[in-house]
């Protein structure tokens, strides 16, 4: 039977990513997985995060991929210099090192033209959520106190400790990442059917905190998950 994953943060863990995708998971085609956003910075392997998901993609596997705000701050850096400093406060380093950026053009829109433009469509297509029959997918949450929930699109890349309100999202639950978590309070919280709104960010690049560095994958289904300890860092 089909499964219906959904995959947390990843910021540049590509052989987390890949261990985690072919060995613990062992997808197939049939399975439908959902990506939450953060494929980019602060991690080494940005870019081939990004082709390894390309490929995906081409090989017809049932992938789906929400944007975070690091590929929202991507795509601003990308057309607007003013945006670039914020950009590399957040990582961009590491991501245009892996695009074998030279040095002297890191704070230079010149940047652009060495980012392959099949990558900039990719991130350019990504939506901000899913909505699916049961569930919400988005990278940070929902902004409850908003006029139009889903025309917030700043709150659904940057919010967080959001309140849950059922009656304005058909008591569908929602499956987001952002704020990294200790993985034993993401399987704690996995184990709660009542619970409306769960965090998977496993915070896998903060190798050095205790409880984080994990990449963390849920089946909707059935609320199994699926982890992966960074192996790139």
């Amino acid at each position: 039977m089909p499964r219906r994953l959904v995959i947390g943060d990843i910021h540049g863990c590509y052989h987390t990513l890949s261990k985690l995708l072919e060995e613990k998971i062992k997808i197939v085609r049939e399975d439908q997985v959902y990506f939450l956003g953060d494929y980019i910075d602060r991690g080494p392997f940005s870019r081939e995060v990004l082709e390894y998901m390309l490929k995906l993609r081409a090989q017809e596997y049932s992938v789906f991929f929400i944007r975070g705000n690091h590929e929202d701050m991507f795509l601003k850096a990308m057309d607007d210099e003013q945006y670039l400093a914020g950009w590399f406060r957040n990582g961009a380093e590491e991501t245009l090192l892996s695009f074998n950026i030279p040095e002297s053009f890191r704070y230079s829109q010149i940047l652009l033209k060495s980012i392959p433009a099949e990558i900039y469509r990719f991130i350019s297509g990504m939506p901000y959520y899913y909505e699916l029959d049961d569930h919400i997918l988005v990278h940070a949450g929902l902004n409850f106190d908003a006029d139009e929930i889903f025309k917030d699109t700043d709150s659904m890349l940057w919010i967080r400790n959001f309140h849950y309100d059922g009656e304005r999202v058909k008591h569908k639950k929602i499956i987001h990442g952002h704020t990294p978590m200790p993985l034993n309070v993401i399987i704690r919280n996995s184990k709660k059917p009542m619970i409306n709104s769960l965090n998977i960010d496993g915070g896998c690049v903060y190798i050095d905190m205790p409880g984080y560095g994990q990449l963390v994958a849920m089946d909707m289904d059935t609320r199994e998950l699926f982890v992966q300890e960074n192996v790139d860092m």
